[in-house]
């Protein structure tokens, strides 16, 4: 180990020290304050942990898929819903490529949503159609951070996620309701 690095590491612990003792345990009522909140926080992470892995009963969700994605949904109809969705996922790839960076911390949580939708509710043509439409927003995502270098493409793309958000309600409701389509009473689910 360099010089230089031991240095850079005692700067960092010592300004992290620093910062503990002027914003936690400045005083003694922040130095409570600090207690408290991490015992609390202490019983909640581990009573998330316990209900997680020990006392839930799981079996509900996998007996249940179908009604948590798409409710009452007929499954002759299925095929509208995707429609809609692959558009809602489309836009919303383009709208953040083009509005804002993915950081480090989006795409952790991307990635642990996405995981655990294909993971433990998504299977079969669902999980293959959910995950199709997830690449499809990384797709579109990395277009649009590659537009921001061409200001007349950039542009362009604004206004079709302009015009694109606002014609989606209308879309939808002809794609899932329209030619013999769904009621509205059986619409429900995370699908929809």
């Amino acid at each position: 180990m360099t010089t230089a690095t031991t240095e850079k590491t005692r700067l960092t612990v010592a300004s992290a020290q620093k910062w503990l003792r002027s914003n936690l345990f400045d005083g003694a009522i922040n130095t409570a304050l600090t207690v408290i909140t991490s015992v609390v926080l202490g019983f909640i992470v581990f009573g998330t942990i316990k209900f997680v892995f020990v006392d839930a009963d799981w079996e509900v969700i996998e007996v249940n898929k179908r009604l948590i994605f798409l409710g009452r949904f007929p499954s002759e109809a299925v095929w509208r819903v995707w429609p809609p969705l692959a558009m809602v996922f489309a836009l919303g790839g383009l709208s953040y490529g083009l509005l804002a960076t993915a950081s480090k911390r989006d795409i952790i949580w991307l990635s642990v949503t996405f995981l655990l939708i294909i993971g433990f509710l998504a299977k079969g043509q669902t999980g293959i159609l959910f995950a199709a439409v997830s690449v499809l927003a990384i797709a579109l995502y990395l277009f649009a951070r590659w537009a921001q270098e061409r200001p007349i493409l950039q542009a362009r793309l604004k206004k079709v996620v302009i015009v694109g958000w606002l014609l989606l309600i209308p879309i939808t409701v002809v794609l899932i309701a329209a030619f013999g389509g769904v009621r509205p009473a059986l619409w429900g689910g995370l699908m929809l």
